[in-house]
């Protein structure tokens, strides 16, 4: 099967961070990233940016480490996090204007809901709510969400059906004036927009914050992330790439 556009190619220089964890060539054993992982069941402590932008991603502390899974879907790999303390961050910061905006996709498959809301990746604050950049997560409901600032004095979330235990494509992007939580190629755009983080904010797949916080319980096959609100064609771009992950 011909590839269809990648994440670099359809986002440009707009990319922010692109981790595929189907790519082993871009997962390591160590968070100097020098030892490749191979094996089923090897916790990853370092992971390459394939956006370019060498925002890469590390776990410094052996406990809180996801683990390598072969053959999670389409025959490719993917990350298990644990639901408990297992998350990554490290080089991926946003510091962006009213000019622009977020985009957040990320290709998962949820196991069990943990607590609070099992956050995917991205940054949210809870008691600053306007340092939140945003956050994908899967909710008590068994919803996903995109969660995000309102520019006024709180975090708000749109949400979306998905299916637990299948593989699911979740994208949220949002602008100053319009924010879209889209799972599957179905959305329920919000006319009303989000603000910009205060100054750099760091970003993290597995937990809302650089800290094992509202952490993810299941396997996350690749993550994505932009400072753009993607366009229509964009969206179903994203939406071929991630299908052709997936396998459908």
């Amino acid at each position: 099967v011909l590839a269809p556009p990648n994440p670099l190619e359809i986002l440009g220089a707009n990319l922010r961070g692109w981790w595929a964890f189907w790519d082993r060539a871009t997962l390591f054993t160590d968070s100097a990233r020098t030892t490749l992982a191979t094996a089923d069941g090897d916790a990853i402590a370092g992971v390459s940016d394939k956006s370019g932008n060498n925002n890469h991603m590390q776990q410094t502390v052996a406990g809180n480490r996801p683990l390598l899974r072969l053959g999670v879907v389409n025959g490719r790999s993917g990350l298990e996090f644990d639901g408990t303390d297992d998350f990554i961050n490290g080089g991926a910061t946003f510091a962006w204007s009213a000019a622009n905006a977020v985009t957040i996709m990320a290709i998962v498959q949820a196991d069990d809901y943990a607590a609070g809301s099992d956050t995917v990746c991205g940054f949210r604050s809870n008691s600053v709510p306007a340092n939140t950049v945003a956050t994908l997560a899967r909710t008590s409901a068994g919803t996903f969400e995109f969660a995000s600032y309102d520019g006024i004095s709180a975090n708000v979330n749109d949400t979306q059906a998905g299916t637990d235990t299948a593989v699911n494509i979740i994208l949220g992007t949002g602008s100053a004036v319009y924010r879209e939580c889209i799972v599957n190629g179905t959305s329920s755009p919000t006319i009303a927009g989000i603000a910009p983080a205060t100054g750099s904010q760091a970003f993290a797949i597995g937990s809302r914050a650089t800290s094992a916080a509202d952490v993810f319980d299941g396997k996350i096959i690749e993550v994505i992330a932009a400072n753009v609100n993607v366009s229509a064609a964009q969206q179903a771009a994203l939406l071929r790439w991630g299908q052709y992950i997936r396998g459908s």
